[in-house]
């Protein structure tokens, strides 16, 4: 059985989304989006977008149940998002690097682009980018 998504904040159509996964962890919001962050992201997702798919390596989780729960969090509410329209940018990595847990693009969940790579260079090229955590496993998208 497929789990639902509760949006607390909307993701608008036609953007890129930065993900903070977060398991069981009340309270915070995303860190604001300011530009210099954006352009820092930018690179990594015009990696992303020329190399395919390819998160960062390594372990997944350390020796700390709160690393293993982390990666629960990543992996869990990265596909889920993946099954219910968005796609994949970065996928999820180690769970104690820094910066974002994933990256997607949501287009709309009605209509499918006829290549979703070249919308999301749209996307970024236009600076439609926002960022949310997602919950896991409540799954609730807040930011």
């Amino acid at each position: 059985m497929a789990k639902k998504i509760v949006f607390l904040n909307p993701i608008p159509a036609r953007h890129i989304v930065l993900w903070d996964a977060k398991y069981r962890k009340e309270g915070g919001s995303y860190p604001s989006l300011t530009d210099k962050k954006i352009r820092k992201w930018k690179r990594e997702i015009e990696g992303s977008l020329r190399t395919g798919n390819r998160p960062k390596t390594g372990t997944i989780a350390g020796p700390k149940i709160s690393h293993v729960n982390g990666a629960i969090a990543e992996i869990n509410s990265h596909r889920l998002l993946v099954r219910h329209g968005h796609y994949s940018i970065l996928a999820p990595g180690r769970t104690t690097a820094g910066g974002v847990d994933y990256i997607t693009y949501f287009h709309y969940s009605k209509s499918r682009p006829a290549n979703w790579r070249k919308a999301a260079w749209k996307a970024l090229l236009a600076d439609r980018v926002v960022g949310r955590i997602f919950r896991w496993p409540m799954c609730e998208v807040t930011g």
